[in-house]
């Protein structure tokens, strides 16, 4: 089996699982910004839906979760391996929780994991063996360090919008008074967060299946194109690149235009 970045299947699922999270962290940024300059012009349980939609969301994907993971290890394991600094195949695989990996060693520093429960994680099995890093030729690895720093970054992201999602809506269902100011800006320098997120793990995912274009068939290096010349290649690099600058300008200038308006103006507006 062989495949360009894990499956279709993975990263679609990535993809559909990222993006409505990102987008509710940015609604909750923009809520709060307005609302942290005058407390008084909304209530916090304006923060519930959006809050619990944070949390609901992957809660809701975590059983097709476990079959991406399964669908990556089976399709890439150096990636799997990589993403949780993992040198020695072994039956009952730790999942990592914080490690600094030593390539030149093959070894982890001030390591962290929960016993097992990555191969309860793939397999459905505690007792399961996964393979490490020492079942694949240095050549074929992935860059460990990057894979397994941006993999953490995507993760750690992801655990800090479900505790300010659950602290909101908490606050919201049970106090339904005013969020103080402080807790208001920490929530609008979140807001773009989920986005970093998102790059974050697609950096995971396409360092993680090097050196390979497509998997265990045709290597990076070995994918350049021939027929294509490298002025064509960086004409629509500068193209895609001012594209998206404009979307971007176009994407701020309306973000910016509803955080001035507040809260509620947008929803007259049919925003």
């Amino acid at each position: 089996m062989f495949t360009t970045n894990g499956s279709p299947f993975t990263g679609t699922i990535r993809t559909i699982s990222c993006r409505p999270r990102a987008r509710l962290n940015t609604r909750r940024g923009v809520l709060s910004h307005p609302i942290s300059r005058s407390p008084t012009t909304m209530s916090s349980t304006s923060f519930v839906r959006p809050s619990a939609n944070m949390i609901g969301v992957p809660f809701a994907w975590q059983p097709v979760a476990s079959t991406a993971s399964w669908r990556l290890y089976s399709t890439q394991p150096a990636k799997m391996a990589a993403f949780e600094a993992l040198w020695q195949t072994r039956p009952g695989a730790p999942l990592t929780l914080f490690a600094i990996p030593r390539p030149d060693r093959e070894r982890n520093s001030f390591y962290v994991g929960l016993p097992r429960a990555l191969s309860l994680l793939v397999f459905g099995d505690a007792n399961a063996t996964v393979t490490g890093l020492d079942r694949i030729a240095p050549p074929d690895r992935p860059p460990l360090l990057l894979t397994f720093f941006s993999y953490r970054l995507m993760v750690l992201l992801g655990c800090l919008f479900v505790v300010l999602a659950g602290a909101s809506l908490t606050w919201g269902l049970w106090r339904k008074v005013p969020f103080p100011p402080c807790w208001l800006r920490l929530l609008t320098l979140a807001a773009p967060l989920g986005y970093v997120a998102c790059e974050a793990g697609w950096v995971a995912a396409e360092v993680g299946r090097q050196p390979w274009a497509v998997y265990g068939i045709l290597r990076t290096r070995d994918a350049i194109s021939r027929t294509v010349p490298a002025w064509q290649v960086l004409a629509s690099l500068i193209a895609f690149t001012l594209l998206y600058a404009l979307l971007l300008w176009v994407f701020l200038r309306i973000l910016l235009r509803i955080v001035r308006q507040g809260p509620e103006a947008p929803e007259r507006a049919g925003y």
